[in-house]
This record gives C-alpha cells, structure tokens and sequence, in this order.
C-alpha cells in the first residue's frame, strides 16, 4: 500500500512535523501526528503548519535511509559509460545536484548543478532505477537555502 505522509513547519516554534496533512475551509492546514503514550495506546496530535512549507513524501529514501520528501535538495551521483575516442568505454561519476518538485506526472528531480544532457530535470523514479548510484538528501529549500541556485 501506498504511504501517503506530509511534513511542514509548525506554526508555532517552526519545527518539522511529520504525518497526515489536515486542509479545511477557513482553518490553517494542520498535521496530524502519532504520539504513542507508553499503555501500547496512540494519541493523536494536531498542530497547526505553515502553509507554504507543506511537503510530500515521494516513498523514496536516500543512500543513508532518509526519507526523500518535496522541497529536498538532492545530490545524485551515477556512473555514466560513453564511447571515448578510442572507441573504448569510458565510465564517467557524474554529480547532479537539484530539488525533488512535484510536476504535471508526479515528483520530478529538477537539475542545477552538472546536468550534462541538459534535460532540466528526470523523473523521480530515474532517482532509483539504477542500484549503483548514490542519491543523498543534503538539505531542503527551506532550511538550506545557501544551497538553492539558478
């Protein structure tokens, strides 16, 4: 089944909240969130978010085990064979650095930094087709944003 989860910063402290994302007319979005109250019982929490912070879960995680959510900043390093002048293979690491976005088909890789083929961003699931490269969240837009470029 298909996780569906949210994170934002709260309103009050600014903190990030993870769980479901709670929209209703005339009310700030919320999240809400488990809190397990040590009886094997769960309460549930609802805290009030900013609105332009909310982020989607993409299901996916970085080489370290982190979950990749839109807004993260991303690098992607992977081995890139092309025919060298010789007429030998040559294997190349490259390094993209961008976003993680949600486009028109779903959440899309927007490149920055080093996009040799110039395709200006790949589908997500591009991020985890090929099992030797290494994709590691280094920060998101929010918190990070000496990192954010063009």
């Amino acid at each position: 089944m298909r996780q569906i989860k949210f994170r934002a910063k709260g309103c009050e402290m600014g903190e990030w909240l993870y769980g479901s994302l709670i929209q209703r007319k005339g009310f700030y979005p919320s999240i809400l969130f488990p809190i397990p109250t040590g009886d094997d019982k769960i309460r549930y929490v609802e805290h009030c978010v900013d609105s332009e912070t909310i982020c989607q879960y993409t299901e996916l995680e970085d080489e370290n085990g982190k979950e990749i959510y839109e807004g993260d900043i991303v690098d992607w390093t992977f081995f890139y064979n092309r025919i060298g002048p010789s007429g030998g293979a040559t294997e190349t690491d490259i390094q993209l650095r961008g976003v993680i976005k949600w486009g028109k088909a779903g959440f899309i890789f927007e490149v920055w930094r080093n996009d040799f083929e110039n395709a200006g961003w790949y589908g997500i699931s591009d991020l985890n087709f090929d099992p030797a490269s290494d994709i590691e969240v280094i920060g998101n837009i929010y918190d990070n944003p000496e990192l954010v470029e063009g």
